[in-house]
């Protein structure tokens, strides 16, 4: 995969759309600004371990690893965004 290619640039919008969507359902931060910028994290997490793998050249195996990279890393991301919500709700309500 080419990074001037038009589907690099689409994936990585369509990644960065289900995860805002994703951090609007279950984040519900007050303000949606930080929903924005948790996405955005996400997905550049995720398309970044995708790079990583797509550029070692492993011939086909490199599609299927880096699509568990990108599972495993993206859901890594969203337990780390996802802990940092539930302390600052455990801290707001002085627990």
């Amino acid at each position: 995969m080419k990074y001037d290619d038009y589907w690099f640039y689409l994936i990585s919008i369509l990644f960065f759309c289900i995860n805002v969507l994703f951090a609007l359902i279950f984040l519900k931060f007050p303000n949606k600004f930080y929903n924005f910028i948790a996405a955005f994290f996400i997905t550049s997490i995720g398309i970044l371990s995708v790079i990583i793998v797509l550029n070692l050249k492993l011939g086909w195996e490199a599609i299927e690893i880096s699509l568990y990279s990108n599972a495993i890393s993206s859901i890594l991301a969203w337990e780390i965004v996802f802990q940092i919500r539930q302390k600052e709700l455990a801290f707001k309500s002085n627990l």
